[in-house]
């Protein structure tokens, strides 16, 4: 009982997980993984297209041009995204909005 409790309470979390446009995108990506894998050690795994539509949803808004992209991409190639290439697209995005500091 109470295991079950924990799985839907982290997965809720997972889902209601957003970033803001002044938030790191990376730290929020970060966290998203970081819950993810909990849940697989649960006995709970996200499948990957969860992943990618609840990384998408969390997302600010100036990443929809992006996301609008990669979706007209995925539809032409017939191909679904991934959410390695996703969080890749999102990064690359990310540093050309706000390159970083190395």
């Amino acid at each position: 009982g109470r295991s079950e409790i924990v799985k839907t309470d982290t997965f809720t979390r997972l889902s209601n997980m957003t970033c803001t446009e002044d938030t790191d995108i990376r730290t929020h990506i970060t966290s998203m993984l970081e819950l993810k894998e909990e849940l697989a050690g649960m006995g709970a795994p996200v499948s990957d297209i969860q992943l990618v539509s609840l990384i998408e949803k969390s997302l600010p808004p100036s990443y929809r041009p992006m996301l609008d992209t990669i979706s007209t991409a995925s539809r032409m190639l017939n191909q679904a995204i991934t959410s390695g290439q996703l969080i890749q697209q999102v990064f690359e995005h990310a540093d050309r909005i706000e390159p970083r500091v190395l």
